[in-house]
């Protein structure tokens, strides 16, 4: 960012940079979570999205004195246990769960920040990509629910900070501290041990300076006591009082791909670029307004390291034209691909029958889908040039004490960011989920970050800026939209609580559903061909559907109330609908053609006559 300052005198205008880093990134940060907690607020006994099932485990907990969670794909055990103290103190609430949640992705954010400035990367640099990480509309919709992700970040973020304080002070504390972090990230969510191979890298080079009690201890540290304790955790949820049929399932189908993959790799080669490409999309647009800080350097980088950049950038141009051309000429999909939590305009779960907002229209997303390659592209590339230049530190980092400090930092940093990309890539061919790719968020920006020093990028500019606060703002509006709709449903849920009618003919949506009757959870969805209505309806199977909290009306029933919620994307007051059936409750599937048979009018048009609606 620049302003120009005029020299009336000589009749000369100077362009003088601004310093953003003077009006203090870490005071933008915390004006930002403060202005979510305040218009979006953790506020509101409700479960969100799944974490009806880390609720159950609280509860369980705190009642019976064990853990006990209906199905779970993570240890979690941490997570739990750190609700469970909540309401040890304020007593059980999910507005009470949603706070503690809402803390730690403050924490989170702050030991991003620190763990930044602890490998050197600039005030200005750092500032900026934490305040994208803060901004981020996934992250920033993860913070007001109870689910594992945020408090899995918060300790990877601690991890790494204390990390890079014990490389750079050769401090045997910040390394304990550093594993203490690793172990509960990995009790929150056993994703966290990808870190373990990131280790080895430490644990090489320092072996190389001689130093082999302090390996020896690193490697205690680092690699030993995280595998043990997640085998442990493991063995509880599979074996013991938490037994949970779907984590060993989820765990089995992640064995399998990895022994095929290890087996037959050509087999995976073409799944993984593509999930690797997909990745990439999403990160291109969350990181945007970084990697528009890259764009004026990238000819004078390639042309200082010729050779090797050309290869980088032909991997990443081909790893990019695979993807799009398998995701949009074969498949037909626009950006955003997953349509799993982001699903532009909305963001969050979209666990209601029928449609808040609707969804961006073709062109919109054709532009988005365009942009996103372009930009995932030099994304690729610039984390391709940082492994590079990992290497060439590495080669350099002989009896120098700093340089094989820096070329640790570096070649931690670079290979973390690989590793997650790839376990994310894995992941998103088993079960895609957009919220499973910030994993690798963390570890993508602190790369980035460093990677920025060797590409001598400035600081933000007024683009950047504008990008930054366009998706800030954003994401404050959507997950706004997202609490004030679920505000208005379970407002409407209890209104009809209150009226004596039976919970289980209420289908207020899966997590309210599941909360009766987590059987339900267990089953498997979509399976096959169902006598009821209900079935083809939504994806969550219910007990009874004598009542419906839904966004729009459903044929064969009548809308007895309606709950009004304001919407901060679209700035005007918007309902949920609180529904009852007024037809028999019997099949209204054509079991030849398998599609939905709308009730006949007349029977709608009398029961409103008798409830006098119009």
């Amino acid at each position: 960012m620049q302003v120009t300052a005029v020299n009336r005198t000589a009749n000369v205008t100077v362009k003088v940079p601004l310093k953003v880093s003077v009006l203090s990134w870490v005071a933008v940060i915390a004006a930002y979570l403060a202005l979510n907690l305040l218009v979006i607020s953790p506020n509101g006994n409700f479960s969100l999205n799944d974490d009806w099932v880390y609720g159950y485990g609280v509860r369980s907990l705190i009642e019976h004195g064990k853990i006990e969670m209906p199905t779970s794909f993570s240890t979690a055990f941490v997570h739990v246990g750190i609700g469970a103290l909540a309401c040890k103190l304020f007593g059980f609430s999910y507005t009470v769960l949603h706070w503690s949640t809402a803390i730690l992705g403050i924490v989170a954010v702050a030991a991003l920040y620190l763990a930044l400035r602890e490998v050197q990367v600039k005030r200005s640099i750092a500032g900026f990509a934490t305040f994208l990480f803060a901004s981020n509309p996934l992250i920033v919709n993860l913070c007001f629910s109870f689910m594992s992700d945020i408090p899995s970040f918060a300790f990877t973020n601690l991890y790494l900070l204390f990390l890079f304080r014990g490389i750079r002070r050769d401090s045997s504390l910040n390394y304990l501290l550093s594993s203490v972090m690793l172990v509960a990230a990995a009790g929150v969510r056993q994703g966290a041990l990808l870190y373990v191979v990131a280790n080895l890298v430490i644990i090489g080079l320092s072996l190389r300076k001689g130093n082999v009690g302090k390996t020896i201890l690193l490697f205690l540290l680092l690699i030993v006591l995280p595998v043990a304790w997640t085998v442990g955790l493991e063995s509880v949820l599979e074996h013991g009082a938490t037994k949970c049929a779907e984590y060993t399932t989820f765990k089995q189908a992640h064995l399998k791909f990895v022994s095929d993959l290890l087996h037959s790799p050509a087999k995976w080669i073409f799944s993984m670029t593509v999930a690797l490409g997909q990745i990439s999309c999403y990160f291109a647009i969350f990181c945007l307004p970084l990697l528009v800080l890259f764009v004026p350097k990238l000819f004078a980088f390639a042309q200082q390291r010729m050779t090797l950049f050309a290869a980088w950038t032909a991997l990443s141009a081909a790893a990019m034209a695979t993807t799009l051309t398998k995701l949009v000429a074969a498949d037909g999909r626009l950006m955003p691909f997953s349509m799993n939590v982001l699903r532009v305009p909305e963001v969050g779960a979209h666990n209601l029958m029928g449609i808040n907002l609707p969804a961006l229209s073709k062109s919109p997303r054709i532009w988005l889908t365009h942009l996103s390659g372009i930009f995932a592209f030099l994304f690729l590339t610039i984390i391709a040039s940082g492994f590079e230049r990992a290497i060439v530190l590495i080669r350099k980092a002989k009896n120098n004490s700093f340089a094989r400090k820096r070329a640790m930092l570096v070649s931690f940093a670079v290979v973390a960011a690989l590793l997650s990309l790839g376990c994310v890539s894995m992941e998103t061919i088993i079960m895609d989920a957009d919220r499973h790719y910030l994993i690798a968020f963390a570890p993508s920006l602190i790369a980035l970050a460093m990677i920025s020093r060797f590409w001598k990028v400035g600081r933000p500019g007024i683009v950047s800026c504008l990008l930054l606060a366009v998706i800030a703002l954003y994401s404050t509006l959507a997950t706004q939209d997202y609490m004030s709709w679920n505000r208005a449903r379970w407002q409407g849920i209890a209104e009809l609580e209150a009226q004596g009618i039976n919970p289980k003919q209420i289908d207020g949506g899966p997590e309210y559903v599941f909360s009766y009757n987590p059987d339900l959870a267990l089953q498997t969805w979509r399976n096959d061909l169902r006598k009821s209505m209900r079935d083809y309806w939504r994806w969550w199977r219910v007990d009874g559907d004598q009542y419906i909290v839904s966004f729009s009306p459903v044929p064969g029933y009548l809308e007895i109330n309606r709950k009004d919620y304001f919407s901060g994307l679209t700035f005007c007051n918007r309902s949920i609908l609180i529904l009852k059936r007024v037809v028999p409750d019997k099949p209204f599937i054509d079991p030849e053609k398998h599609k939905l048979v709308t009730p006949p009018p007349e029977t709608e048009e009398s029961l409103r006559g008798n409830d006098g609606r119009s």
